[in-house]
């Protein structure tokens, strides 16, 4: 018997699916036997899965589309009850380099500490770019941060990289592993269930890393979207996960620490909620408060009917300020991870204008940012450019006497007028209203969810 069964989970992409398995056929090693999962796909990929691989393939069909839990976890139970030893798990919308398996399966031999091992995962449409290397959680500030994100691809990454989490698009799991905490969790349908999973393997005392040498490119696209899917899943499913794991953080015992996680939680999700208004986004600020709710009354699984709407263009405003800009001048003020987004949400423009920005940074600290050089504000002169912005953590905490200038946040809320302004010094005064109305069920929540997590799968550690 072989060692390593490879799972596949496909919905509706035909064409992306038909590579990934072609990229499995390339690979020089052969310990393995590929699984396909068919989210019961309405685009005729079964058929073309059957027809271009035969039985090179086995070909699993589910009945209605499960997500991507269900549908990775149907393959991977046929995989655990046949008995191989590694499971490796594949997004459709991914291809493999030819030593990829073999990297996976060497290293799991060689560490075996290591319960869940990801893949240097580069973007298909940027193949040198890294899309992350190992995943991290900020439990404080409720961030993720993804290492090596929109990097160019360095000759030189340590081996391994011990992380947090790895994303299910690319990944390898022992057999024993999945005997202590199970399956990847169902009950979030798509979205934070390889998040979570990942916090299980380290609470049942095994280690989360990155293979350098294990490589795949990988498409993605939940951004593009066309409706609010990926808000509704994103946003209960988070909230879910930081009551889940309120141990993990470095908050104080107890009740203390309780009510900052709940006010942590409640303070992103009306930060949410409050720039949809803000930005004239309904259907998503809709959609973001049913999902808080639904995390709250326990709501799990796939959304109910009317929950995904139609969704808005949310960056219309920063697209509108860059347009026929040439050069733009970006003051750092210390928030590098925002900056980062928005060097990258820039660069989505030049894409789908088909122009080119030069782009300078000001500020202090890092000397790079995504291979831009930060100069010294002392040898800055702001009429030399088109544009000048200023980047920070959320344009809702900017003080008022600074509200003259240009903002820009990491989610592309904008300041650029005293309308814009007058709306952000609103959100404190409003959010203690929302804060008031929900305080003490989410503690509630927190403190229950935290219970039961810790009771089934252990603290963390």
């Amino acid at each position: 018997m072989k060692d390593i069964a490879v799972v596949i989970c496909n919905y509706n992409k035909k064409e992306y699916v038909i590579k990934c398995v072609a990229s499995l056929k390339s690979q020089n090693i052969d310990n393995f036997d590929i699984y396909v999962v068919d989210n019961a796909s309405n685009d005729g990929s079964a058929d073309e899965i059957q027809k271009t691989y035969g039985d090179e393939v086995t070909l699993i069909c589910n009945d209605k589309n499960l997500g991507g839990s269900g549908g990775f976890n149907t393959g991977m139970r046929v995989a655990y009850d046949a008995g191989y030893k590694y499971i490796v798990l594949l997004d459709n919308d991914v291809v493999v380099r030819e030593d990829c398996i073999e990297s996976f399966y060497n290293d799991m031999e060689e560490y075996s500490d290591i319960g869940i091992m990801g893949a240097k995962i580069l973007k298909m449409d940027k193949p040198d770019v890294i899309q992350e290397f190992g995943s991290f959680v900020d439990f404080n500030e409720m961030r993720f941060k993804l290492a090596y994100e929109n990097e160019k691809d360095p000759e030189e990454l340590p081996h391994i990289n011990e992380c947090d989490y790895v994303p299910a698009c690319a990944l390898v799991v022992r057999k024993e592993l999945i005997e202590k905490v199970g399956f990847m969790p169902e009950e979030n349908f798509i979205y934070y269930d390889d998040i979570l999973w990942g916090m299980r393997c380290k609470r049942a005392g095994y280690k989360v890393a990155a293979d350098s040498r294990a490589v795949a490119w990988h498409k993605g696209g939940g951004g593009a979207n066309p409706t609010t899917f990926p808000n509704y899943y994103l946003i209960r499913n988070k909230t879910r996960f930081f009551a889940l794991n309120r141990d993990a953080s470095s908050l104080p015992n107890g009740s203390e620490g309780d009510e900052i996680l709940a006010k942590n939680i409640l303070r992103e999700v009306y930060e949410g909620i409050y720039a949809c208004a803000y930005n004239d986004l309904s259907n998503i600020a809709k959609t973001r408060f049913d999902a808080f709710l639904d995390a709250l009354n326990g709501v799990s699984g796939r959304a109910v009917d009317g929950r995904i709407r139609q969704k808005e263009k949310s960056r219309e405003r920063l697209y509108k300020l860059l347009s026929g800009k040439k050069t733009i001048l970006v003051y750092v003020n210390g928030d590098y991870d925002d900056t980062k987004r928005i060097i990258s949400e820039i660069r989505y423009h030049e894409s789908l204008e088909g122009t080119s920005y030069q782009i300078d940074l000001a500020g202090e600290g890092e000397a790079s940012i995504l291979g831009i050089a930060v100069k010294n504000t002392v040898d800055i002169k702001d009429d030399e450019y088109d544009l000048v912005i200023n980047a920070c953590k959320h344009v809702f905490y900017v003080a008022p006497e600074h509200m003259d200038k240009i903002w820009v946040d990491g989610w592309t809320n904008v300041i650029t007028n005293e309308k814009d302004a007058e709306l952000c010094r609103g959100f404190a005064s409003s959010y203690k209203v929302f804060e008031l109305c929900f305080m003490d069920r989410l503690v509630d929540f927190i403190v229950r969810m935290n219970t039961e997590e810790i009771k089934k799968y252990g603290r963390f550690v």
